[in-house]
C-alpha cells in the first residue's frame, strides 16, 4: 500500500510538471530564449511542490500521519484491549470494538457536516483543537487507569466511542482542505497522496512496534503513545488559525489597493 500511495503521488507530480512545461511551436521547432525566459518564472511559481518547504505544509503533513495510527488502533488494538485489560469475552470484545469504531461515523456525519462546516476557518480550529484535547485525554486516562483516584473501567466502552468520534473529524476534514487550499483542483490529489503515504508509512512501523509492545497484554504504552501523538496534532489547529489570518491580511491588502 505504501508503495502503491509513493508511484501515485510521483505520478501526479510528473503530470503536473509535464503540463506546464514550455509547448514547441507547431513546425517542431523550440521555443525562443523570450518565450523560455516568460515560461520559466511562470512554472517555477506554478509548482505545487514549493508548499513542501513551507511550515503550514509540515504542520499539516504531521498530524495526519500520526493520527493515521488512530486507525490502526482503532480496527487491530481495540479488540484485544478489551479482552486482555477489561476482561471482555472474545465476542463481546469485537462486537464493542466496533461500536466504538462507529464513533467515526457520528463525528464526521453529526460533527462535521452539521457543525463544523458551518463554521469559519477559525472557529473550525478551536474545534479541532478540541477534539485532539480529547483524543490526549481518552488513551492517557486509560493508561494511568491505576494512577486514577476513581474506578473508570466501567466507562471504557463510553470514552473509546468518545474517542472515535472524536479523531475522525481531524483525521479527515482539515488535510483534505487544506490540499485544497494550496494546491486547488490540479494538484490537491498530489498533496492527498503525500499524506495516505506518509500515514499509511507511520501506521506500518507503528503497527509492528504495537503489536510487539501489547504482545504480553499489556497496552499501557501503546495508548501513551496514543495521547502522545494527540499532543503533537496541535500543528493542525495552529495551521488552520495561521492560514486563516494570512486569508484576512490579503482582504486587508485588498482593500487598500482598491
Amino acid at each position: 500500500i505504501v508503495l502503491v500511495q509513493a508511484v501515485l503521488a510521483l505520478l501526479c507530480g510528473a503530470e503536473l510538471f509535464s503540463s506546464r512545461a514550455p509547448k514547441a511551436v507547431k513546425d517542431g521547432s523550440a521555443p525562443t530564449e523570450g518565450a523560455q525566459a516568460a515560461a520559466a518564472p511562470a512554472s517555477a511559481e506554478a509548482s505545487p511542490w514549493r508548499h513542501v518547504a513551507t511550515v503550514d505544509f509540515w504542520l499539516m503533513f504531521v498530524p495526519k500521519i500520526v493520527i493515521f495510527t488512530y486507525t490502526q488502533f482503532f480496527m487491530n488494538f481495540l479488540g484485544p484491549l478489551l479482552h486482555h485489560v477489561y476482561a471482555f469475552s472474545h465476542g463481546d470484545a469485537t462486537s464493542f470494538a466496533g461500536l466504538c469504531s462507529g464513533g467515526s461515523v457520528i463525528g464526521l456525519l453529526i460533527v462535521g457536516d452539521r457543525v463544523y462546516k458551518k463554521l469559519s476557518l477559525d472557529k473550525q480550529a478551536m474545534l479541532v483543537a478540541v477534539l485532539l484535547l480529547i483524543c490526549f485525554a481518552v488513551p492517557a486516562a486509560l493508561s494511568f487507569e491505576k494512577e486514577l483516584p476513581v474506578d473508570i473501567s466501567a466507562l471504557v466502552v463510553p470514552l473509546l466511542f468518545l474517542w472515535g468520534v472524536a479523531y475522525a473529524l481531524p483525521f479527515y476534514l482539515p488535510p483534505g482542505e487544506f490540499a485544497m487550499r494550496i494546491g486547488g483542483k490540479t494538484a490537491a490529489a498530489l498533496f492527498t497522496n503525500l499524506f495516505d503515504a506518509g500515514g499509511f508509512t507511520m501506521s506500518f512501523f507503528w503497527n509492528r512496534w504495537a503489536t510487539k509492545a501489547s504482545k504480553d497484554g499489556d497496552f499501557t504504552v501503546v495508548l501513551q503513545s496514543l495521547a502522545l501523538f494527540a499532543v503533537i496534532s496541535i500543528g493542525m489547529p495552529i495551521c488552520m488559525m495561521k492560514q486563516h489570518y494570512a486569508a484576512l491580511s490579503t482582504a486587508s491588502d485588498a482593500k487598500k489597493l482598491a
